[in-house]
């Protein structure tokens, strides 16, 4: 199962301005991840925000820069997350409508 968290009408998600207080674990082991994005964020958040491709489109997608294999590929997202049979997100929590932390 999986749900969408942004405003379909104003494509929120992405905030424009990223910090660690943003960041919120679930219930994946992923703590060793989210800490050293934390860290980046603090000290050089214009680095993390420049992975976002941040054109609006019709489909609502979202686009990440990774670097994977030795290059810089963009991989396209929606915001449909799965969740647990009581509703909670798997991954990250969203703060507010912020899903940066979330997408990455």
């Amino acid at each position: 199962m999986a749900k969408s968290v942004i405003d379909r009408k104003h494509r929120t998600g992405l905030a424009q301005l990223l910090e660690p207080k943003d960041i919120k674990q679930g219930s994946l082991g992923d703590c060793y991840f989210l800490s050293a994005l934390a860290g980046v964020v603090e000290k050089y958040p214009e680095l993390v925000y420049r992975l976002f491709v941040l054109e609006k489109n019709p489909s609502h997608l979202f686009g990440v820069r990774l670097f994977i294999e030795g290059s810089w590929r963009t991989v396209v997202l929606d915001a449909c997350f799965p969740v647990t049979r009581h509703g909670m997100f798997c991954g990250a929590q969203p703060h507010h409508q912020e899903i940066w932390v979330m997408l990455l």
